[in-house]
């Protein structure tokens, strides 16, 4: 069995793994609307702006 690990230790773990993969997400957004084919007339992406809710 493993050892216990206190609630606050799993939270703050939990916390810093959301901010990551929040980062990871919002790098990932940033270099999808950047890339090229993105545009109105584009490779039948998503036009920039469309997700402008996301922050």
């Amino acid at each position: 069995a493993f050892p216990p690990k206190p609630l606050s230790s799993l939270f703050a773990n939990t916390v810093l793994r959301a901010q990551h993969l929040h980062q990871l997400a919002a790098d990932t957004y940033k270099e999808f609307v950047s890339s090229p084919g993105m545009g109105a007339s584009g490779g039948g992406g998503a036009k920039r702006g469309e997700f402008h809710h996301l922050g």
